[in-house]
């Protein structure tokens, strides 16, 4: 999976359904709905290391 991995606590730069990822990028099985302007949720279980954009969508806070 290539793309950049972002951290929880980082602002979302673009509204979208991402991965969650290992440090390598590889998927752990979960997706989150994020929107931009806000914070990535906490990981939830071990092993869980950020998030990697999988489909981005029009939605924006502004």
């Amino acid at each position: 999976m290539s793309g950049t991995i972002y951290r929880p606590g980082n602002t979302v730069q673009a509204s979208g359904i991402y991965n969650v990822v290992n440090s390598y990028g590889t998927p752990q099985g979960r997706q989150v709905t994020c929107v931009e302007g806000e914070p990535f949720p906490p990981t939830q279980y071990a092993g869980e290391y950020g998030y990697v954009l999988a489909m981005a969508t029009q939605h924006s806070r502004f």
